[in-house]
């Protein structure tokens, strides 16, 4: 079995990359600013590392099932 660390990792990972994608709207969250238009913007920007993270822990689930068929 994968030791809870990789889900951790994997969690950093993916709030860092999330934060790095989305910086730039941090300023407009919670402000009139934040328009439809923005929020469409934002979506764009944190969908593909959403994508990613998906991908990668179902990466990790596979290993660990993998483990746990060949004990």
């Amino acid at each position: 079995k994968l030791a809870s660390g990789a889900y951790g990792e994997e969690e950093c990972r993916f709030e860092k990359e999330k934060w790095e994608a989305t910086k730039n709207f941090a300023d407009l969250m919670y402000t009139p600013d934040w328009t439809p238009a923005v929020d469409k913007e934002y979506r764009a920007a944190i969908k593909p590392v959403t994508e990613k993270h998906a991908d990668r822990v179902g990466k990790l689930q596979e290993q660990e099932k993998a483990k746990e068929t060949t004990k």
